[in-house]
């Protein structure tokens, strides 16, 4: 997946070539891995 990101203010945009926050020119950056924060729950597995 790509996403477009501002190396200023650090927003990320899906289209455009400037940021709409401050106006620089936005950087495109590949996430192509997908991370899950582990959640620490009272809650069992069963």
């Amino acid at each position: 997946m790509k996403i477009l990101k501002c190396t200023k203010c650090d927003r990320s945009q899906k289209e455009g070539k400037f940021c709409l926050d401050c106006g620089s020119e936005l950087k495109e950056v590949v996430t192509s891995e997908v991370k899950f924060k582990a959640i620490d729950t009272s809650r069992t597995a069963e």
